[in-house]
């Protein structure tokens, strides 16, 4: 049996694609362990029954709501290193789901444990820094120093590994784009949604959704001004907003600036969003960067029409170039505020989007970890 291990920087949000992915695996052919960070676990239940989980930090102190609230030390970085070195020496391979710092220490410890390593990329690095989000001095170097020690480098859409390639010079570099849990996501779309939100959903007028963090790259502050020139013109409708983060007041603040709040609800994390999107009229997508767009995929799995941004990573190859969703410039609120008129206004292109339930074949775990188990044969391959 291969033993893998997998470095998860905490078990929230976006870590549900790790587990939609490993719910997929023959285990039967893989002992896998995922070694996580820090806190929260809240998706730990998620994983399937027999899949080891240990934690380097147990200590909710860094965080608040998923979220960091300030950086990790040195110290706590040198603890991790240490902790996946042990764990590294028991595992014939070493998985980073995380893309640079927690790659870094994974690549050195896998490295002195002399164990093939491989690290996940799931932003558009490029387009990271350029937005600011990490900064492009401290990582630079970092990549092109550790990143080329990795047996592979997976982009987790084709934009991101292309970036890799032509941006960072990597020549390890494979694609194997991200998926969803069909079953699962269109199993907890039929369920109740939670009772504190069922009032806006009863009102009669449409909803739109957005599920992502309140953070800076998802331009929720675009989605909001579209908001308020649509009710402007008279398209009545509620907005809702599912996520946490750091722009949290900001965009509250903004929302009442605009003279909103009162058609705009945030409900924080929510641990099903799926029974909420699969209600909505509308899934709305306003990020100035992805790397894949999730969410995206799952509107289309329960056959809601999407309205995304057209940004550098993600929703263009999830949407097929549009052909399964409505496409939009970045951070341009007027041409949001169209698509989105246009998907609460005409039915004929509602039922035509919602269509795109039957077309969701691109976007199976059941397909990615197919790809995900080749991997690993081939680099226990080259490496033994």
């Amino acid at each position: 049996m291969r033993r893998v291990l997998f470095v998860a920087p905490h078990l929230y949000g976006s870590m549900r694609l790790l587990a939609d992915n490993i719910r997929h695996f023959d285990l039967n052919r893989y002992q896998v362990t995922i070694l996580v960070l820090e806190p929260p676990m809240t998706l730990q239940d998620e994983f399937p029954e027999g899949i080891r989980i240990v934690t380097v930090d147990d200590s909710a102190a860094h965080t608040q709501a998923g979220y960091p609230t300030k950086p990790s030390s040195l110290a706590a970085w040198a603890h991790r290193f240490v902790r996946i070195w042990r764990e590294a020496g028991q595992h014939d391979l070493v998985v980073s789901w995380a893309e640079l710092t927690p790659t870094y220490i994974t690549a050195a410890a896998a490295a002195l444990a002399r164990k093939p390593a491989i690290g996940w990329v799931h932003i558009h690095l490029s387009r990271t820094f350029a937005l600011r989000i990490r900064p492009r001095w401290s990582h630079r170097l970092a990549i092109r120093l550790c990143y080329p020690v990795l047996r592979r480098v997976v982009g987790c859409s084709r934009p991101v590994s292309v970036d890799l390639q032509s941006a960072f010079g990597l020549k390890n570099v494979t694609c194997i784009s991200n998926t969803i849990d069909l079953e699962r996501v269109r199993r907890q779309g039929a369920e109740e949604i939670d009772p504190d939100l069922r009032e806006v959903y009863s009102q009669g007028a449409p909803v739109v959704i957005n599920v992502a963090a309140l953070e800076h790259q998802k331009g929720q502050e675009v989605l909001l001004r579209a908001h308020a020139k649509l009710l402007a013109k008279g398209v009545d409708h509620r907005l809702v907003l599912v996520g946490e983060g750091a722009r949290k007041d900001a965009l509250s603040a903004l929302a009442r600036d605009l003279g909103v709040s009162g058609t705009v609800l945030f409900a924080g994390f929510r641990r099903n969003p799926y029974s909420l999107i699969a209600r909505a009229s509308a899934l709305v997508l306003s990020s100035h960067m992805e790397g894949f767009a999730l969410v995206i995929a799952e509107a289309l799995a329960l056959g809601v029409p999407v309205v995304s941004t057209d940004c550098e990573a993600g929703p263009r190859e999830v949407l097929q170039d549009g052909r399964l969703g409505l496409l939009v410039p970045v951070n341009d609120d007027q041409k949001l505020a169209e698509a989105m008129e246009r998907v609460l206004l005409e039915a004929a292109l509602r039922r035509q989007l919602a269509n795109s339930r039957g077309e969701c074949g691109h976007v199976d775990a059941a397909n990615s970890a197919t790809q995900i188990e080749s991997l690993f044969e081939q680099v226990l391959l080259e490496s033994a």
